[in-house]
């Protein structure tokens, strides 16, 4: 990995997850918690999370996150993948998720997931799904950010991709400023409502063309 800036020693990157793996969930839940609260609701969220990880098939954990350290201190978190590949996890996880009575169990979510499912951006050969950037609070605000940016979009050039594509919620206004910042482009956006909660699901997709960044 090559993203650090060369006045910046104190900062690695390590792909060794099991060796923090609570700073790695507390900050996937930074991350997506109050999104997937939204989508599977607070209990099965959980199992849905641990399911996937524990399978091998969360696109936000190995082989493909690393997490950003200070010395030993973890700081951040950064995820992403092929779009063959985050396609190829979205259905072998909804397949675990129905294997394990999940869906069986929770008609009304197996609904949702359908139609939540309409709100993700169609990967094209060549995307790259950005699927998790996070910091904690405390390193926000240092150009942390942008770092993991950084390593990301070298991480998409290392596998020949062309295009980083991200999924965020409108009410991130921070982290949409960042990503305009850094040359992304909104592509779009999409909403799935759940009329028997009275809840809706609001995306927009970002994307960044690597030939011109």
């Amino acid at each position: 990995m090559t993203s650090i800036p060369a006045d910046r020693p104190e900062l690695r990157f390590s792909r060794d997850i099991a060796a923090h793996e609570e700073a790695f969930f507390a900050l996937e839940d930074i991350a997506m918690g109050k999104m997937n609260d939204l989508i599977y609701g607070g209990e099965v969220a959980g199992e849905v999370r641990d399911l996937l990880y524990g399978q091998g098939l969360a696109d936000f954990g190995p082989p493909f996150a690393f997490l950003l350290l200070r010395e030993e201190e973890v700081m951040g978190l950064g995820s992403g993948l092929p779009a063959r590949r985050a396609k190829e996890l979205r259905l072998a996880g909804a397949l675990a998720l129905a294997r394990a009575g999940t869906l069986r169990r929770e008609p009304a979510l197996a609904r949702w997931l359908r139609a939540t499912a309409q709100t993700f951006f169609d990967l094209q050969e060549g995307d790259y799904y950005l699927s998790r950037v996070a910091l904690f609070p405390a390193a926000q605000g240092h150009g942390l950010g942008r770092i993991l940016l950084d390593e990301l979009a070298e991480d998409a050039r290392r596998q020949g991709c062309r295009r980083v594509i991200v999924e965020t919620g409108p009410t991130y206004t921070k982290a949409i400023q960042v990503y305009e910042r850094l040359g992304y482009n909104q592509l779009g956006r999409a909403s799935a409502h759940d009329p028997e909660r009275d809840v809706t699901l609001e995306v927009l997709h970002f994307g960044l063309d690597l030939a011109k960044s």
